[in-house]
């Protein structure tokens, strides 16, 4: 598991991608699978609570509710960071009741929830971008409309999601702090 590093901060830069028709829909699917996933997660909590039981917000139990559940496309990592978010919305949520503010739990449903790619599930080859998909599925090759600002060794992820109803794609990646102007080292 890659640490963080105190000697550098995390940048993110949003690109465009120049797709086909296939490619879009592709995405789209993407997106909308990891909506699924999120919509599933609340109506199983909905559910639960209809029975008598509590809900289930911890990540690990999402996650074993999601055990051998195919949804479209959607690599079976990406389905586990939106049960992630999902629960982080979940308790944050309860932090803030317990802090006297007034919060609700994840109770509404997302068609198109983004969809983040870390290390090892994408692949970098100059303009091009290689997503993992489910095992079985093609893997969905993208372009990038224009250069990558960050040295492609230093990307630790990438998101695909929608901004102004186009797909995009936000880049992470960790890039070294020098020493500030003006200051000598030894």
């Amino acid at each position: 598991m890659h640490r963080h590093r105190p000697d550098a901060v995390c940048r993110t830069a949003r690109l465009g991608l120049r797709l086909t028709r296939r490619q879009r829909r592709r995405c789209f699917g993407l997106l909308r699978a990891a909506g699924d996933v999120w919509a599933g997660l609340i109506d199983y909590n909905r559910g639960r609570l209809r029975r008598g039981a509590g809900p289930v917000a911890d990540f690990v139990a999402l996650c074993r509710e999601l055990t051998g559940v195919r949804v479209a496309e959607l690599p079976r990592t990406c389905a586990e960071g939106v049960a992630r978010r999902y629960s982080d919305a979940w308790f944050e949520a309860n932090r803030r009741r317990r802090a006297g503010e007034v919060a609700r739990y994840p109770r509404r449903k997302k068609s198109l929830v983004p969809v983040r790619f870390r290390a090892g599930q994408f692949a970098l080859d100059g303009a091009r971008v290689r997503l993992q998909t489910a095992r079985g599925a093609p893997p969905l090759v993208v372009r990038l409309a224009r250069a990558l600002p960050y040295p492609p060794a230093q990307v630790r992820a990438v998101t695909l999601l929608i901004d102004a109803g186009r797909v995009v794609l936000d880049v992470t990646a960790e890039i070294d702090v020098g020493p500030a102007p003006g200051t000598a080292t030894a």
